[in-house]
C-alpha cells in the first residue's frame, strides 16, 4: 500500500468534512452563521455526525440522530428567518433553541415549511436582540445524511424593537380626565423575557410581540384603559401589579372596547399611588403594527385600595381590607370565577369580591358581615404571605369557614389565629345587587387584624404590611 497516498487522502477527506460541517456535531462547537439582509446559502453536511446528548428533543421531523449545530446572534429587529435547501439531503428537520450550549430551551421546530422541497424553514419575530440562538439541523429519519444548505436572514433589517418591549422599559402613560389616545406600535416586538416571574396573559390568544406601559394610580383608585385600531385591528391587553421583574395579572381583556375588536379594562380596585403595568399585543401575533391607547381617571371617592368601590373580581386580585368599618364591597362586580376550586358551601362563586387580611393580635377572630341583600362568604388560610395565597388561586383547598343562606348577615369565625397569618375572604351575592357591606366585631372576638375589622386604621398607614 502507498501509505503516503493514503495519508494524503485521509487528510483531504478530513479537510472536506471540517469545511462542510464546521465541526458542529455538538452545541458547544456550533458553527457561527452570519445574519444577512437576504438569504445567502452556505453548504454543510451531516455525514459522520452523531446524536447530541442532553439537548431537549426537537419534537418534529422524525429526529433520530446525526444532527449538526449552528449559532446566530439576534439583530435589533428581534426577527430571524432560518431557511434551508436541498443537497444530498432532500428532506430535513430544523429546531431553534435559546439558553447556553449546555442548557438549551427549545423555541420552535419545523419540518417542511421551506419553499425548497421538503426542507425546513423557521420565521420567528419574538427573539431577544443580542441573544444567541442555537440552530439544530438533521435529515428526516437519519437515513440519508449528507450535504444541505442553510442561511439566516434579518426579518426586519434596519428595524429596531420598540423601546417598551419589556416591563422594565415600559412607557409611562399620563392619566387624563378623559381618554386622549396616543399612537404606539408593537411591530418587531419580541416576547417578554420574564416568563418565569410574570403571569402570562389569560385571554386574547397571546403569542408574543407584546409591548408595555406603566401608569400611576390616582386618588380615586379607578382607572379606565382603552385602545383603538391602527394596523392592529384585533388586540389584547392585561394589567399587572408588582415590580417590573415580578408581576401578577389583575385583569385581561379581548374585545370590550367600543372600537372594534380592541380591548378595554375598567378597574376600580387599584391602590392610590401604586404603579400599574399594561401589556398590549395583537391577537395571535400575526398582524403587528400601530395601535392607540389611553388611560383616564374613572372617578370615585375616597382613597386606598378600596377607592372606587370593589374588591378584586377573581382570586389573584385580592385586595386588603381597609379604611373603616364600612367596606366598599360592590357585590355583583364579576362573573363566576374559574371552576376547579373548592368553594365549600358556596358550590360556585358568582359575583365575587375578593379580600385578604393579616392577623396582628392572636386569638379567635369573629366578625359580622352585614348588607341590605343576601350575602355569602368563604375564607381560606392561613397563608404565610399574599404571594402564597395567590399560589393557591388555581386550586384552592377546602375553606376554613363558609356560609351560604338567603340572609343579609353572616358571621365569620376563625379560631386560634396566629400573628402574621394571612386569610383570604370572598364575599358573594347571588342576587347580583350592588351594595356596601359592613364588617363589625362580634361577641367572643379576641384577635385583631392589621387593617380594619377590630382596629380600624387607614390602609395607607399600614401599606408596608401588604
Amino acid at each position: 500500500m502507498n501509505y503516503k497516498k493514503f495519508t494524503l487522502f485521509f487528510l483531504a477527506f478530513g479537510f472536506i468534512f471540517q469545511t462542510a460541517s464546521g465541526q458542529a456535531d455538538d452545541p458547544c462547537t456550533a458553527s457561527a452563521l452570519t445574519v444577512n439582509a437576504a438569504c445567502s446559502f452556505s453548504t454543510f453536511t451531516t455525514a459522520g455526525a452523531t446524536a447530541t446528548v442532553g439537548a431537549p428533543a426537537p419534537g418534529c421531523a422524525s429526529y433520530v440522530t446525526a444532527d449538526v449545530w449552528f449559532t446566530a446572534t439576534v439583530p435589533a429587529s428581534g426577527h430571524l428567518i432560518f431557511d434551508s435547501n436541498t443537497g444530498v439531503i432532500t428532506d430535513g428537520g430544523m429546531a431553534i433553541y435559546t439558553g447556553t450550549c449546555g442548557a438549551l430551551t427549545l423555541v420552535e421546530c419545523d419540518d417542511d415549511d421551506s419553499v425548497n422541497g421538503l426542507m425546513p424553514m423557521i420565521d420567528n419575530a419574538t427573539l431577544t436582540p443580542g441573544a444567541t440562538i442555537w440552530i439544530r439541523m438533521w435529515e428526516f429519519g437519519g437515513n440519508n445524511n449528507g450535504t444541505f444548505d442553510i442561511c439566516v436572514t434579518d426579518g426586519n433589517p434596519g428595524v429596531s424593537v420598540p423601546p417598551n418591549d419589556e416591563p422594565c422599559t415600559a412607557t409611562a402613560l399620563t392619566v387624563g380626565a378623559s381618554c386622549s389616545f396616543s399612537t404606539f406600535t408593537n411591530a418587531s416586538a419580541g416576547n417578554s423575557s420574564l416568563t418565569t416571574t410574570t403571569t402570562l396573559p389569560t385571554c386574547a390568544s397571546f403569542n408574543g410581540a407584546d409591548v408595555w406601559f406603566s401608569v400611576t394610580v390616582p386618588a380615586s383608585g379607578h382607572l379606565i384603559f382603552d385602545t383603538n385600531t391602527g394596523v392592529v385591528t384585533d388586540g389584547g391587553m392585561s394589567i399587572y401589579r408588582g415590580t417590573c421583574g415580578a408581576l401578577t395579572e389583575l385583569d385581561c381583556d379581548d374585545d370590550d372596547s367600543v372600537n372594534g375588536l380592541m380591548p378595554s379594562i375598567d378597574q376600580s380596585t387599584l391602590i392610590a399611588g401604586e404603579t400599574i403595568f399594561i401589556r398590549f399585543w395583537e391577537f395571535g401575533g400575526n398582524n403587528n403594527g400601530t395601535f392607540d391607547i389611553c388611560v383616564h381617571d374613572g372617578g370615585g371617592s375616597g382613597t386606598g385600595p378600596c377607592a372606587g368601590g370593589a374588591g378584586g373580581a377573581d382570586c389573584p386580585q385580592v385586595q386588603p381590607i381597609c379604611t373603616d368599618n364600612t367596606y366598599c364591597y360592590t357585590a355583583g362586580i364579576g362573573a363566576t370565577a374559574s371552576a376547579g376550586n373548592d368553594y365549600g358551601c358556596l358550590g360556585t362563586q358568582p359575583n365575587p369580591s375578593w379580600y385578604y387580611f393579616e392577623i396582628s393580635t392572636a386569638g379567635n377572630l369573629i366578625f359580622d358581615l352585614a348588607a341590605v341583600s343576601d350575602i355569602d362568604f368563604a375564607v381560606w388560610g392561613p397563608y404565610a404571605s399574599v404571594a402564597a395565597a395567590n399560589a393557591d388561586c388555581g386550586a384552592l383547598p377546602a375553606p376554613v369557614d363558609c356560609s351560604f343562606s338567603t340572609s343579609p348577615t353572616e358571621q365569620v369565625s376563625i379560631a386560634g389565629a396566629t400573628v402574621g397569618d394571612i386569610y383570604v375572604l370572598v364575599v358573594t351575592n347571588y342576587a347580583n345587587v350592588v351594595q356596601d357591606i359592613s364588617l363589625t366585631v362580634a361577641g367572643g372576638n379576641t384577635a385583631a387584624t392589621n387593617c380594619g375589622i377590630v382596629n380600624p386604621t387607614p390602609c395607607a398607614a399600614d401599606a408596608g404590611n401588604w
